[in-house]
């Protein structure tokens, strides 16, 4: 996944969530400022970032609310 791509979906599950960016930035274990950039595209995530970012934006998510296997 690119990184636009993945700046779009972020984008989309954030709203159909109802996560605070503050609250997802915490969870990803990074800064709200980090995260703006990255939504902004002036911060490129490193490989380990972005697989974090895919899974802790999964964990709020309303069908399946934080249950891990």
């Amino acid at each position: 996944m690119n990184d636009k791509n993945l700046i779009e979906e972020l984008r989309q599950k954030h709203e159909e969530y109802g996560v605070l960016q503050i609250r997802f930035a915490v969870a990803c274990g990074i800064g709200e400022l980090t995260l703006i950039q990255i939504n902004n595209g002036k911060v490129i995530s490193s490989y380990e970032l972005k697989l974090n970012i895919i899974k802790q934006i999964e964990c709020f998510n309303p069908r399946e609310p934080l249950f891990f296997w």
